[in-house]
């Protein structure tokens, strides 16, 4: 059960990582 903790962690990390160059990448779909 520790590692499902462990691994959900990674997990949103790694999606929160892909937010964040999601909305850097936005302005720029949006000006263009």
């Amino acid at each position: 059960e520790e590692r499902d903790t462990i691994d959900l962690a990674i997990i949103l990390k790694e999606n929160t990582k892909r937010l964040f160059m999601y909305i850097e990448k936005l302005p720029f779909v949006l000006n263009s």
